[in-house]
């Protein structure tokens, strides 16, 4: 209960009140949005946009490297504002860059391949939302501690989306036309976010000279990239795989299973939160000891624990009913696997306590050695059951390997306290040299 006084009255826990109150009055409208894009699409459109959108994702890990926890890591470390905006140059020039290589890399090979004409608009448009999307500076606002201004970003930009939907979209709407609503939603958040984390939208601290800097930061956070490469597989490589593996004429059902995760996804924004909150909060924690991230570690955990367990029952009762409501009846079948993805988001929310207390020591290795595994099974696993049971297989081994990665974690950390404890106390046996 002490924790929990504690969490409630400080400040991240503030805006985190805050934060939940943008994502809810967004909620509304673009719930109301995405529904009306979804009936006026069809599953058979979002399927495509749905393999461009996880093509634009692959290519993603290629430009971000999933470095963010190290530039927050260096942000928070660096002694002067001069050294802090130099880690925002770095980090926006080099994502830059490779977003704009690796976009006209993806434009040309889908030349080569000369998709059917329904393509082209969801392939054009995703050019700009790629380039955007990367170059984001949200992780300077989470190393500010300011995550409400991330949020609210979010927010304002998602209810903007939304209202292109309901305005612009009629039944029969052309085939991308989601992605090229979805840029234009992008663009306001990349203006919305330079302001808050750059104070100015005009110069962009994008240099070509910054990029030879970056090769020693890949070095330094190779682990972290890595992680990010075997987690993109255990959680989001279930989606295209569906794509792959599946006849043309089924793609349906991967529209269906479209919106069920992208629904995952808004709610992913809330519990989302818990990790990039408290990620501040461990590096601090472990400066007190690493007993005392422990204890706040399985105090955290067993209340996310009792609070997501009767949500998670709602959720399959309540979901193919809300499904059919807002979607229609022919997305009613994906009520079921929205529930299961949402359990396994409510499992990663446990897992990443003890993630993000590894990597707030610094044991960014020790990471990935549970997340390899993981994405191995995950990956034979969609390989063998996709085919014959679709989405739900797919959704099914998303939460079989977040509870794989729980378990790996768990075990990790509670390892990383003995050794350190036993050191520590190895070190005060020790005998006095004269």
């Amino acid at each position: 209960m002490n924790l929990l006084k504690t969490v409630a009255g400080h400040r991240l826990t503030q805006q985190a009140g805050r934060i939940i109150l943008y994502l809810g009055l967004a909620r509304l409208v673009t719930v109301a949005g995405s529904a009306w894009a979804t009936r006026c699409l069809g599953p058979e459109k979002l399927a495509i946009s749905a393999m461009i959108t996880a093509t634009t994702v692959q290519m993603a890990l290629f430009v971000s490297f999933s470095l963010d926890t190290l530039f927050v890591r260096r942000y928070k470390n660096a002694a002067t504002e001069q050294e802090r905006d130099g880690w925002i140059e770095l980090a926006m020039s080099q994502r830059f860059f490779f977003s704009m290589i690796l976009g006209l890399a993806g434009i040309l090979v889908a030349l080569f391949l000369r998709p059917a004409g329904p393509w082209w608009l969801g392939i054009i448009a995703a050019l700009p939302l790629f380039i955007l999307t990367s170059i984001l500076p949200g992780w300077v606002n989470l190393a500010q501690e300011d995550l409400p201004a991330n949020f609210k970003a979010a927010a304002i930009s998602t209810v903007f989306t939304a209202v292109l939907y309901v305005l612009f979209f009629r039944h029969g709407q052309a085939t991308g036309s989601d992605l090229v609503a979805q840029t234009l939603g992008a663009a306001v958040l990349f203006v919305i976010l330079s302001r808050a984390a750059l104070k100015r939208l005009w110069p962009l601290p994008i240099h070509w000279h910054k990029v030879r800097e970056f090769w020693p930061v890949l070095r330094e956070g190779r682990w972290l990239f890595f992680s990010g490469l075997v987690a993109y597989v255990y959680v989001n490589l279930g989606l295209p795989m569906l794509g792959y593996l599946s006849p043309t004429s089924s793609w349906a059902q991967l529209g269906k299973y479209q919106v069920a995760t992208n629904m995952v996804n808004s709610m992913q924004q809330v519990l989302g939160l818990v990790s990039l909150l408290l990620f501040p909060r461990f590096v601090e924690w472990r400066k007190l000891g690493v007993d005392v991230l422990w204890r706040k570690q399985l105090q955290l955990a067993a209340f996310f624990l009792a609070l997501g367990l009767p949500v998670c029952v709602l959720a399959f009762w309540l979901s193919p009913i809300v499904f059919r409501l807002l979607y229609g009846a022919d997305f009613a079948v994906a009520g079921i696997p929205f529930a299961v993805l949402f359990t396994s988001k409510v499992v990663c929310v446990l897992n990443g306590l003890f993630v993000q207390g590894l990597w707030a020591q610094s044991e960014d290795h020790k990471v990935f050695w549970v997340l390899l595994p993981t994405a191995i099974i995950s990956f034979a696993c969609n390989l063998l059951l996709l085919p014959r049971y679709g989405m739900y297989a797919a959704c099914s081994i998303n939460l079989l390997s977040e509870v794989l990665v729980l378990a790996g974690c768990f075990i990790l950390a509670r390892r990383h306290l003995k050794n350190v404890l036993a050191k520590g106390a190895s070190s005060d046996t020790l005998p006095t040299q004269v």
